[in-house]
């Protein structure tokens, strides 16, 4: 508190595998823009925190969200914890392990800055392909379905045993 000046900015940058997006539908993101949500941890209204973070021109897998503004205008909560939220989605580059290293930049000059150490997320994906076809006309099966389940799940009996549940659409599934 007490400063006339701050700097406080998110900085991401994702792997080539993962795509940045406005929600967990995978909605895509446009103008340079993908959607952010602040909220404290302890319910306290963060309605006037920004909504969108900025995407790099060049690199639209580079994000920062300034909240330099918020904080400084928000003086009353200084001590108070909050998230930010925002989606990205596995794309056809995925690795088997997307790593994804996100850092705070912050202070009260902007031309003097302290920047953490970047903090880093795993982001584990498997590729499936699953073609159910009739064994005799090697035609597709209409309305087909399956279960996937983890080794130690598809050992138990199949009345007790619990499917991996996913969410998705037209083909593109997710571990839930």
């Amino acid at each position: 508190t007490g400063y006339d000046s701050y700097v406080y900015k998110i900085n991401d940058e994702l792997t080539k595998g993962l795509d940045f997006v406005n929600n967990a539908n995978g909605t895509a993101c446009t103008d340079n823009k993908v959607a952010v949500k602040v909220a404290f941890t302890d319910g306290t209204d963060a309605s006037t925190a920004p909504t969108t973070a900025t995407l790099d021109a060049v690199n639209h897998r580079k994000m920062t969200l300034d909240l330099s503004s918020w904080v400084r205008e928000n003086q009353k909560n200084k001590g108070k914890e909050f998230t930010v939220i925002y989606y990205a989605k596995v794309n056809k580059d995925a690795e088997v392990t997307n790593n994804n290293k996100a850092s705070l930049e912050y202070g009260n000059n902007p031309n003097d800055t302290t920047t953490t150490t970047p903090s880093e997320a795993k982001t584990p994906t498997y590729p499936l392909n699953i073609k159910k076809t009739d064994h005799k006309t090697s035609g597709l099966l209409a309305g087909a379905k399956f279960s996937l389940y983890t080794e130690t799940e598809y050992n138990k009996d199949a009345d007790t045993r619990q499917a991996i549940k996913v969410t998705g659409i037209n083909g593109n599934y997710v571990v839930d």
